[in-house]
């Protein structure tokens, strides 16, 4: 008995040994891995880590007392932390080979862009360097998501008045006045003065003038600074300047200050692929038997809601609105006034508690989750 027990505590220390031996080694091969990677030895780098060939560049400022290795539950995988958020994982074989398999942190991108992809879904925590890189490279995600998104908001900033100070003659005979341009947002975001411009052009001089911008709070108005606007003579007042307002910003510009994510576009654009790939990303779905029809909610169905569309609603409207898509579908409410003001209306017809999803078309879709945002 005496000989079996220290049979088996050899046995264990020199596990335990082995265990240590190959830990050392694996953190002696880190430590190598990490000093290439600081010292910019791409060529190297790439040959201890194989799948580095796909990446740009890599970036590691680290401490070798802060490596730390820990052995993996699957046999020759370990897990070590270079401090700083950085880690990989290598694998050793049993030759004694080692190769990092993956990483995360060795690929450093700019706090916003990060910050913007989390947000929308563009990537995850829980992708590894290479898998990030790979959905940065799908740049048709953000062109999608980019277009349009300006163009939306063009339409919601707008002149909403102008006013003047004509005189019978400003000096020396000539005739003029102060112009004043109130412009309206319409949006839900705050517009910088430096992101639009407003523009008088004189049919008499034949000459444009820029107003000086000023910040917009969200659906709110600014009246700008007047500007003097001279006329040749008394009988050219009835030939009226010309206003024009215009954003300074590209589609890439605004997503990336003003977009808000939901936190869903990375899935919908990939939906949208796979909707694509069938025939059906770019036309509407028709709409699905047993869905009401001729009814004031029907627009819901065949376009995209804009602001234009809700901007003098109120949060209640709103839900209305947006809950008349799952109505026309048959929906039933536990929602006692959403109850009551559908069973009011002669085409709703409550055959179920959810509609599937899939029954919904890209228009219903994106207009659920548009209306949620203001409801």
């Amino acid at each position: 008995m005496y000989y079996e027990k220290k049979i088996l505590f050899a046995s264990a220390a020199l596990l335990l040994a082995a265990c240590t031996s190959s830990s050392d080694e694996v953190k002696k091969f880190a430590v190598d891995f990490a000093t290439k990677v600081s010292h910019n030895q791409l060529d190297s780098v790439r040959m201890m880590y194989p799948d580095a060939a796909k990446c740009d560049s890599l970036a590691l400022s680290f401490a070798e007392d802060s490596v730390k290795v820990t052995e993996t539950e699957t046999k020759g995988t370990f897990s070590v932390d270079f401090g700083g958020g950085v880690n990989a994982i290598i694998v050793r074989s049993e030759d004694g080979k080692m190769t990092v398999k993956s990483s995360k942190g060795l690929l450093a991108y700019p706090e916003e862009q990060v910050k913007f992809a989390l947000g929308t879904g563009w990537i995850t925590p829980e992708l590894d360097d290479l898998q990030r890189q790979e959905r940065f490279a799908d740049t048709g995600f953000l062109e999608q998501l980019s277009k349009g998104f300006l163009s939306d908001l063009k339409k919601q900033i707008v002149i909403a008045g102008i006013s003047d100070n004509r005189t019978d003659y400003a000096s020396d005979w000539t005739y003029g006045g102060d112009f004043f341009v109130s412009v309206k947002n319409n949006s839900q975001y705050d517009i910088n003065a430096e992101d639009y411009q407003v523009t008088v052009y004189s049919r008499i001089r034949k000459k444009s003038r820029v107003y000086t911008s000023k910040d917009i709070y969200a659906g709110s108005s600014v009246t700008l600074d007047g500007i003097f606007l001279e006329y040749e003579d008394y009988y050219n007042w009835d030939v009226e300047p010309s206003f024009s307002i215009t954003l300074k910003m590209t589609d890439a510009e605004a997503l990336a200050k003003y977009y808000v994510p939901t936190g869903n576009e990375y899935k919908d654009y990939l939906d949208g692929k796979v909707n694509s790939g069938n025939g059906t990303n770019n036309q509407a779905k028709p709409a699905a038997k047993g869905v009401a029809q001729e009814t004031q909610y029907d627009w819901l169905s065949t376009r995209y809601a804009t602001y234009d569309d809700i901007k003098n609603m109120d949060k209640g409207q709103i839900r209305v609105l947006k809950n008349a898509i799952f109505a026309r579908h048959g929906r039933r409410f536990k929602d006692p006034n959403l109850r009551a003001y559908f069973n009011s209306q002669s085409w709703y017809n409550p055959t179920r508690d959810e509609v599937p999803p899939k029954e919904f078309n890209k228009f219903e879709n994106y207009n659920i989750k548009f209306l949620l945002k203001y409801e």
